[in-house]
C-alpha cells in the first residue's frame, strides 16, 4: 500500500499547526444564505434546508474527494488488500455506491447520480479523528487520545470532511433531527396523507420514513418514504447502500456515518463508530448502532 503524504505539492505556509497549500487556502468552500447552496472546496454545490430545532443540514450526499486543507492519500477499494481493511481503521477510503469493488481505479458506475455522493470510510469522514492507528479518539483530550464511547456525548464538534462552517453530525444531533422529523411529519412529507397511520416509525427510530425518499434506485426494492424532494426542502434519503466487507447493497439501504466513537464489542473493540442505517418498508426502518469503521458509509453535514 501507497504512503500517506504529509505535505501538498506545490507552495506551503506554516499555518501554526499544519502546512497547507497556497491555492487550498484560495479554495474555500461556501455558503449562500439566499440559494441555501453550500459549495464546498472542490466546487461541487448542494442543496440544504433547516429542520427546526435540529439545524440546518445538507439534503444530499456529500461528494468531495478530498478533505479540506488535507493532502492524505484517499484510496479505492479495488487498491487495497483485504488485510487492509480488516487491521487498518486508519485508511481514508472514499467509493462510488454500487461502483466496482475491485476495479483500483475509481470508475463511475451509470447508476450513479450527484445526489447519491460518495461512500467514505469513518477515518476520511471524520478527518483521522481515529488517531494514527484508526483505534483510537483524538478529540478525547483529557484522555490522551484513547478511545472513549460518544453514544450519550461528544464533546467537541468534529469537521471531518465536511465544507468549512460545517461538520460531521454527532449520534445526538443524528436523534435530534429525528425527533423533529417524527414532530412534524406532515411539513416534511410529499405524500403526508397516505401516512397518516404510519407517518415515522414508532419510538426512538421516530422520522425514518418521513426522511427516506420514495424514489428506488433499484426496480425491485421501493423505499417507502415520504419525504419531499431535496429541493423542496426535505431529507430525501436515498437508497445508496455501503460497502460491507465484500458487498455494496445497493438499492437495499443507507447508512450515514456520525462523528461519534463507539468502544464496540469483541472483534469490534475501538474499530466502531456509531451510524444510522435506513432500511425499505419493515419493521425497522431505521437503526442505530456501532459498525466497522472500515466500512464505507453516506456522509451529510449540518451546518456549525
Amino acid at each position: 500500500m501507497k504512503g500517506v503524504k504529509d505535505i501538498c505539492k506545490g507552495v506551503n505556509v506554516w499555518n501554526g499547526v499544519r502546512w497547507e497549500s497556497i491555492p487550498q487556502r484560495k479554495n474555500l468552500s461556501h455558503y449562500d444564505p439566499l440559494t441555501g447552496i453550500l459549495t464546498d472546496h472542490e466546487g461541487n454545490s448542494y442543496s440544504t434546508a433547516v429542520f427546526g430545532r435540529a439545524g440546518r443540514w445538507m439534503t444530499v450526499n456529500l461528494r468531495t474527494k478530498t478533505s479540506p486543507g488535507s493532502c492524505e492519500n484517499i484510496y479505492y477499494p479495488g487498491e487495497l488488500t483485504s488485510d487492509d481493511f480488516s487491521n487498518r481503521m486508519d485508511i481514508r477510503v472514499a467509493h462510488y455506491p454500487n461502483g466496482s469493488i475491485t476495479n483500483v481505479a475509481a470508475v463511475q458506475p451509470t447508476t450513479w447520480a450527484e445526489e447519491q455522493g460518495l461512500l467514505y470510510s469513518w477515518a476520511l469522514a471524520t478527518n483521522g479523528k481515529g488517531g494514527s492507528d484508526g483505534q483510537g479518539n483524538v478529540d478525547n483530550i483529557e484522555g490522551d487520545g484513547v478511545n472513549v464511547d460518544e453514544y450519550y456525548e461528544q464533546k467537541i464538534q468534529r469537521q471531518g470532511i465536511c465544507p468549512d462552517g460545517w461538520h460531521l453530525p454527532s449520534l445526538a444531533e443524528w436523534q435530534e433531527l429525528f425527533a423533529v422529523l417524527k414532530e412534524d411529519a406532515e411539513s416534511n412529507s410529499d405524500n403526508f396523507a397516505n401516512y397518516s397511520s404510519r407517518p415515522y416509525t414508532v419510538g426512538a427510530r421516530g422520522g425514518a420514513t418521513t426522511a427516506k425518499s420514495n424514489i428506488p434506485l433499484r426496480a425491485a426494492q421501493i423505499p417507502n418514504g415520504a419525504s419531499n424532494s431535496a429541493k423542496e426542502g426535505g431529507f430525501d434519503v436515498l437508497m445508496t447502500g455501503a460497502k460491507t466487507g465484500n458487498s455494496m447493497i445497493y438499492g437495499n439501504e443507507a447508512s450515514f456515518w456520525t462523528a461519534s466513537a463507539s468502544l464496540g464489542v469483541g472483534t469490534l473493540t475501538n474499530k466502531a463508530a456509531y451510524a444510522t442505517t435506513f432500511r425499505p418498508a419493515n419493521t425497522t426502518d431505521m437503526v442505530i448502532g456501532s459498525a466497522m469503521r472500515t466500512f464505507l458509509y453516506s456522509v451529510r453535514c449540518k451546518q456549525n
